[in-house]
């Protein structure tokens, strides 16, 4: 049997207190969610939400009815687990928005590159730089990274999302991330 290249996983702590498929739902949003936090995209009413279309959702999980997935995600709102908004400028798109009501719960909230303090280096003792030879204002470059002063951000808007899978690492790492915010018993 071949590799599978996109493995579907879950959290057990969450498993056993809503459900196997809803705990797949969790960890498909809160990949999500955490990636459009780092983007800084799809922040409304002071959360970080994703979006999909039942159809869609039964794509990504062919092991999944419709039926299942539309139950699992009316019980998650039902519970307040998850929150639904239609934020699309076109109101035609009847595709669901989603976030977590207790974003402490579902999310990685630790800080991410993107959230800098307001200052122009949000490390620096006041007076000092952390760049190398003393340098105190912005590189000369888009990017200090980019070589020739290309931008890394992909500016193609034309990005097929079904690509954005992320790697074993990545997934491994959102795994441990999880399991770190699984809410622990006391014996």
């Amino acid at each position: 049997m071949a590799r599978d290249p996109k493995p579907h996983s879950f959290s057990p702590a969450i498993a056993t207190e809503h459900g196997v498929i809803a705990a797949v739902l969790i960890n498909h949003l809160s990949f999500w969610i955490e990636h459009n936090r780092a983007n800084k995209v799809n922040f409304h009413d002071e959360r970080w939400w994703t979006y999909n279309s039942l159809k869609a959702f039964e794509k990504q999980f062919p092991y999944l009815t419709l039926k299942q997935i539309r139950g699992a995600l009316e019980k998650l709102v039902e519970k307040n687990v998850l929150l639904t908004g239609h934020f699309h400028e076109n109101k035609y798109d009847r595709r669901t928005w989603y976030a977590f009501a207790d974003e402490t719960r579902y999310l990685d909230l630790e800080p991410v590159a993107t959230d800098l303090p307001s200052g122009a280096n949000g490390h620096a003792v006041k007076g000092k730089s952390v760049c190398r030879q003393g340098q105190m204002d912005s590189l000369t470059r888009a990017n200090g990274l980019a070589p020739e002063g290309k931008s890394l951000v992909n500016t193609d808007v034309n990005t097929d999302v079904n690509q954005m899978v992320p790697t074993r690492e990545q997934h491994i790492e959102l795994q441990l991330s999880a399991a770190r915010r699984a809410p622990r018993r006391l014996s």
